[in-house]
C-alpha cells in the first residue's frame, strides 16, 4: 500500500501463494479476487484484509468497480464466468451470452464490455446481470479500456491493430504504431 505512489509498505494477505490477483476500489472498499480459485479479499483500509468467497472456483482475472458494483470476470469457457457484488463481500454468479474465455472488462457511458481471451465473441451489459452477445473485428483480446467517449480494445497477436467503438456494439479498425519486441538472453 502507498499514500503517495512512491513509498510502499508491504501487507500480508490472508491467501496462500499462487496465481495473480485482480484488484479494484469502490464503495469505500478495496477488493481483490484470485485467479484459479474461489478466493476473494476485502478491506476498508488496505491494511487489514478479510477472506471472502467467490461463487465458484474460476480463473478470476479482471475486476472493476463501476455503476455502484464490483464486477469480476473469469477466464474460463463457461457462460457463468461473471460475478457481481455491491459490497465486495457477498458475490452473485451471472450468466453471459456465450461460453467464451473472457479476458478483461471495462465500463463507460452506462455500458459494461467484456472482451474474449480467445475468439471474437464479446458481450455488453447495462447492469452486469443481463449480457448481450457482440462480435469483435479481431480475435483474442489482451485488454479493453474506456476513455474519451470510446472503448478501445487491443488484441493479443496483432501488434499493429486494435478496435474502437463509441456504442460498444460496432467497432472500427484502429491502426497502432508497429512495435518490435526483442528478447535478450
Amino acid at each position: 500500500r502507498s499514500t503517495d505512489g512512491i513509498t510502499w509498505t508491504e501487507s500480508t494477505l490472508p491467501l496462500s501463494s499462487g496465481n495473480g490477483i485482480a484488484a479494484a476500489y469502490g464503495n469505500s472498499t478495496f477488493v481483490a479476487v484470485r485467479y484459479g480459485s474461489d478466493a476473494a479479499l476485502s478491506s476498508t483500509d488496505g491494511i487489514t484484509w478479510n477472506s471472502r468467497t467467490m461463487p465458484a472456483t474460476k480463473n478470476w482475472n479482471s475486476l472493476i468497480y463501476a455503476d455502484n458494483k464490483f464486477v469480476a470476470v473469469a477466464n474460463g469457457s463457461a457462460t457463468n464466468s461473471v460475478a457481481t457484488s455491491t459490497d465486495g463481500i457477498t458475490w452473485t454468479q451471472r450468466t453471459t451470452s456465450s461460453s467464451t474465455r473472457w479476458n478483461k472488462i471495462a465500463y463507460g457511458n452506462g455500458v459494461f464490455v467484456i472482451v474474449p481471451d480467445t475468439g471474437t465473441n464479446a458481450a455488453t451489459s447495462t447492469d452486469a446481470i443481463t449480457w448481450t452477445a457482440r462480435t469483435m473485428p479481431f480475435a483474442d483480446y489482451y485488454s479493453v479500456a474506456f476513455g474519451s467517449d470510446k472503448f478501445v480494445a487491443i488484441p493479443w497477436l496483432t501488434a499493429d491493430t486494435g478496435a474502437y467503438s463509441t456504442d460498444a456494439v460496432s467497432y472500427t479498425h484502429l491502426t497502432l504504431p508497429t512495435q518490435r519486441i526483442v528478447q535478450i538472453s
